[in-house]
């Protein structure tokens, strides 16, 4: 894995930050995280353990897909 776009980055911030709030940023962004991301897990209904245990399960599985 490259770690190089990492070096540096705490001082980069968050672009367009200066102009909108988090809130705003994340609503914009937030189909792409969801268009983009490997796994999804719902947690608003689930107790801690059975969240714990559906993240093992999707990072297992994803694993064996890799």
């Amino acid at each position: 894995m490259n770690y190089s776009k990492l070096t540096g980055g705490l001082d980069r911030g968050i672009v367009g930050l200066r102009y909108k709030t988090l809130r705003q940023i994340y609503e914009e962004r937030r189909p792409l995280y969801f268009k983009y991301a490997d796994i999804v897990i719902d947690y608003r209904v689930k107790e801690p353990d059975e969240i714990i245990a559906e993240i093992l399960k999707s990072y297992r599985q994803f694993g064996k897909g890799n």
